[in-house]
């Protein structure tokens, strides 16, 4: 389980996509502390959706924007 807390953006987009990437087995976020996202953090979120990462303890809102037309 990997934690994700404060604002996913810059930097952060891409040392959780690696964190991610090295995970040997199934992946799952808590994203119970996750307070917003920029653009790049919602299509890294999509995209690890896309390939069965476990999104738990998702906000309505960032629900939203994941559910949301890519732009």
């Amino acid at each position: 389980m990997v934690l994700v807390a404060g604002w996913l953006h810059g930097d952060a987009v891409d040392e959780l996509a690696k964190a991610c990437r090295e995970i040997g087995g199934p992946v799952a976020l808590d994203l119970t502390e996750l307070v917003a996202s920029d653009a790049s953090g919602i299509e890294l979120l999509r995209m690890l959706q896309a390939k069965g990462v476990e999104m738990r303890g998702l906000s309505p809102y960032l629900q939203l924007l994941l559910d949301g037309e890519p732009r």
